[in-house]
């Protein structure tokens, strides 16, 4: 649960940055993309049941004056749908902020779209190193365990 919140305190940071007096009456739209059928639903569910506990633990139904909307995609935790799914959300659903990524192979397909379109992803489980190894603009994640403990600088992991 203290990652899930941290995950919405990252999340809320952004969209107070994102918020401005303009798009004052829309509603802040946050895309949920995680598998919810197919062979890993049963932890697709379970992150995205994680998501809307912290939400209603927290008692946000507005930011800056704005409801707050989710708009979830199935990505049935294939890579080639989880980018499809994350191209939905950013360029038809017009999201400001999108959380997911079950499986490394979706989280890499999914922020790499993100990052080529601009908008901000908190990677929900992805651990491969491939996710946020490179310099990345868009893409968020928070303490995990490095996919190769080899490579690790976390004494802990050595």
């Amino acid at each position: 649960m203290a990652k899930v919140r941290m995950i919405w305190v990252i999340g809320f940071v952004l969209l107070v940055a994102l918020s401005s007096p303009a798009f004052s009456q829309e509603p802040i739209r946050i895309g949920i993309n995680l598998p919810v059928t197919g062979p890993v639903a049963k932890f697709g569910v379970m992150d995205y049941n994680s998501i809307m506990m912290a939400f209603e633990d927290l008692g946000l139904k507005k930011m800056d004056g704005r409801e707050i909307a989710f708009v979830v995609e199935d990505n049935r935790g294939d890579p080639p749908t989880a980018k499809s799914a994350e191209e939905k959300l950013i360029s038809k659903d017009k999201v400001d902020l999108i959380i997911g990524g079950y499986t490394s192979a979706e989280s890499i397909a999914m922020t790499g779209t993100a990052e080529d379109l601009g908008c901000p992803h908190i990677i929900v489980n992805g651990s491969a190193d491939k996710i946020t190894e490179k310099p990345n603009k868009w893409i968020f994640s928070g303490p995990r365990v490095p996919g190769d403990l080899k490579k690790s600088t976390c004494s802990v992991f050595r």
